[in-house]
């Protein structure tokens, strides 16, 4: 039972007489614990004592870039996602995350590299198809908006191809961009934003504490018009997110410079 108590708990034995690897596992598991309950500040200081423990440890430079994906620092994120492959070059679930950093910034030729390296790596893995077909899928799109970027059909499908990857802000921006397009479909396209509301909502009883999660819903909801729940979107991230409060303060302004009237709702 103590062991069980230490192990969730803050006050961890010492390892001066322990196996430090093994140490380093526990901080590990209790780290993606932290990540998984949207506390990515604690996350990402176990994934740092992990990696004090065990400079080797794949793992936790895996979820530590994760950690750093999550908050913006691209380069961090970087620097882990490549330390954690020069470490252990044959986990697939890592060569899966960067790819879907590469792909999320852009950098389509990347991140299909990676999905293809994470299936030859694990070939009669079922999911590790699933993920990668959905992220060609989305590569594919994206190359037929280049060559017809005023085809309303392609953002459509391709935001659908989004909305499955659980990316709502990136559905919708398609979304948007298709009404602009073809505003004689924006009804059409604007149920599609409530589906993608009740994506998030189902996305916020599993991990109530994540804050891109409120903020995802928020922009749902001002696309819709409805600039009051998207301020008590906004107020939630900041009470799950104290450290962006300035950056969710800011967005509440601009909501209500651009909304000053829009209070009445369904």
């Amino acid at each position: 039972m103590m062991v069980i108590k230490n192990f969730w708990s803050d006050a961890y034995p010492t390892v001066a007489d322990c196996d430090k690897e093994i140490y380093s596992d526990v901080y590990t598991h209790r780290g993606n614990f932290h990540m998984k309950g949207g506390d990515d500040e604690r996350a990402r200081t176990d994934f740092n004592r992990a990696i004090e423990l065990n400079p080797d440890n794949s793992d936790a430079y895996c979820r530590r870039a994760l950690c750093y994906a999550k908050q913006g620092d691209d380069e961090r994120a970087m620097t882990d996602f490549n330390r954690a492959i020069e470490l252990n070059p044959d986990n697939s679930d890592v060569y899966m995350h960067r790819g879907s950093f590469y792909m999320k910034g852009g950098d389509d030729e990347r991140a299909r590299t990676d999905f293809n390296r994470a299936i030859e790596l694990h070939p009669d893995d079922p999911s590790e198809y699933d993920k990668t077909i959905l992220a060609e899928v989305t590569i594919d799109y994206g190359r037929i908006i280049e060559l017809h970027p005023n085809d309303p059909d392609a953002y459509y499908s391709r935001g659908n191809a989004y909305l499955r990857q659980g990316w709502a802000s990136r559905a919708i921006d398609d979304y948007d961009k298709a009404i602009e397009l073809d505003p004689e479909s924006a009804g059409y396209y604007r149920d599609l934003i409530d589906r993608v509301i009740e994506v998030i909502d189902r996305q916020i009883e599993l991990n109530p504490n994540h804050p891109l999660h409120y903020h995802s819903r928020g922009d749902a909801y001002l696309r819709q018009g409805w600039a009051s729940r998207a301020i008590d979107d906004y107020n939630k991230a900041i009470e799950v997110h104290p450290e962006s409060a300035g950056y969710y303060r800011d967005l509440i302004d601009r909501v209500i410079e651009l909304h000053p009237d829009s209070t009445i709702e369904p």
